[in-house]
């Protein structure tokens, strides 16, 4: 799965649950979930909770999808 931030301008702590609860229930079923065209101030946020460590980034939703093992 590949959730396009690219016109999320910001984004709080139920936003930040809502993206961790796809992320576990995408590894749960044994997916892999990834997020692209993450803007200036979504980027600034997951970098504060070390989110960085956790989500896969792609500067594009085709980079995203072209980097699964298909």
């Amino acid at each position: 799965i590949v959730i396009d931030l690219g016109k999320v301008k910001w984004m709080n702590s139920s936003g930040l649950g809502i993206l961790m609860s796809a992320l576990t229930t995408c590894k749960g079923a044994g997916g892999v979930l990834k997020i692209a065209k993450v803007t200036e101030k979504v980027e600034s946020l997951l970098m504060i909770t070390q989110l960085t460590k956790i989500f896969h980034n792609y500067d594009s939703v085709e980079k995203a999808v072209a980097s699964y093992d298909v």
